[in-house]
């Protein structure tokens, strides 16, 4: 049983790698497990906007150098090395190192293709479990820093690149996760919440402060043992909140919000895991510095050690 709920929870733990892509954030963890682990995490999004530049009020580090009207798009990928040790009575400490490729283009012509390293971050975490023959309870909570080691200087030519497409924030931020879980027989219910308390950059510029929730049903469909293969897919509401930006002490723009539809699944085989998640919005309520998000993917493997 314990390693069934393992294989749920899977699914859910990589969800909090989800908060605002447009600000570089990267908050995965991966799943959570009784030992050590390491994994890899492709995290992918993609965000349009027809532009027009006289009716929008993009300010400060969004689109804010970015003269043309036209179609914008705006690539977020990020490739993730993470790892979990595993410190004793329950507690875990994860740590993870992002590598950053961010792209944009105007009407069809790319302006910025970015590469470099990101914020790194680390969380401590402590899990309590409680289980019977017919259900189980799960609850674990983390805090954790992210730290701006990733570059804010990335050049692109003579083009000058905003805050949004450089791999780094600029700033020290601080984060916190609670994640519940339910499973009665073989249906399991699951929320995961991740909040993020930006801090300022040098130029005493800082990110609205971020919000991400999730609500996802699932099931186990395919379970032949602690050696062989399981297989669980998952369905469910993530939501993400983003507040108003901040120069000098002065607020920026607007609360924005956004509801995806989350699709999911997890195969394990052994000490192997592999989670994939696809979204798609279905309300969107964004502020003229953004640009709305069509869709995302995220990719998780995972290895326990």
């Amino acid at each position: 049983m314990r390693q069934i709920i393992i294989l749920l929870i899977a699914l859910l733990i990589q969800q909090d790698i989800k908060a605002c892509d447009q600000c570089n954030v990267v908050l995965g963890s991966g799943a959570i497990s009784e030992g050590h682990f390491i994994g890899y995490r492709l995290r992918y999004r993609r965000q349009f906007q027809n532009v027009d530049l006289g009716k929008s009020s993009i300010h400060s580090k969004h689109l804010e150098h970015f003269q043309a009207n036209g179609e914008i798009k705006e690539l977020y990928t990020a490739h993730e090395l993470y790892g979990n040790y595993h410190i004793g009575k329950n507690w875990h400490l994860s740590l993870a190192i992002p590598f950053l490729n961010n792209y944009r283009s105007l009407n069809t012509t790319t302006v910025h293709d970015i590469y470099g390293i990101g914020d790194p971050w680390v969380m401590l975490r402590k899990q309590e479990s409680w289980k019977n023959e017919k259900d189980h309870l799960f609850v674990s909570g983390g805090l954790g820093f992210k730290f701006p080691l990733g570059s804010t200087s990335a050049e692109d030519g003579d083009t000058y690149v905003d805050l949004d497409m450089q791999p780094g924030t600029g700033s020290m931020d601080y984060l916190a996760n609670l994640v519940l879980l339910y499973e009665y027989r073989k249906v399991f219910v699951m929320s995961q919440n991740t909040g993020k308390l930006n801090g300022s950059s040098p130029d005493d510029f800082r990110y609205g402060n971020n919000l991400s929730t999730s609500l996802l049903l699932g099931s186990r469909v395919i379970n032949k043992g602690e050696d062989a293969w399981r297989l669980s897919f998952t369905g469910g509401i993530y939501s993400e909140f983003i507040g108003r930006d901040e120069v000098n002490g002065e607020k920026k723009g607007d609360i924005s919000s956004t509801y995806f539809m989350d699709g999911g699944a997890v195969l394990r085989f052994k000490s192997m895991i592999v989670t994939a998640n696809g979204q798609i919005p279905f309300i969107t309520k964004v502020d003229s510095r953004q640009l709305p998000t069509t869709h995302r993917f995220i990719l998780n493997l995972q290895y326990e050690i």
